[in-house]
């Protein structure tokens, strides 16, 4: 599965490398957030911290790159 942070990446027109400056992460860890495959990171476990940063970044939402339904509708609940 694609993740939707590569997508948004894509859109803003940045490299990986660019991105992983931007926020301030390793790109290694940007490569496997985006990357599909079960041994690769899963970015919905990925610290909030790590999330806030990528967000700051692209400019977007956290529910713009979450794909966990149940973690959306958490922030959904948070976000009222």
């Amino acid at each position: 599965m694609e993740y939707k942070i590569k997508k948004l990446r894509e859109k803003a027109r940045l490299s990986q490398s660019q991105l992983a400056e931007k926020a301030g992460i390793n790109f290694r860890m940007l490569q496997n957030y985006e990357a599909s495959g079960s041994h690769h990171r899963d970015f919905d476990g990925a610290k909030i911290k790590t999330i806030c940063k990528v967000c700051i970044a692209l400019d977007c939402s956290l529910s713009d790159i979450i794909e966990d339904k149940e973690t959306i509708k958490l922030l959904k609940q948070l976000c009222k």
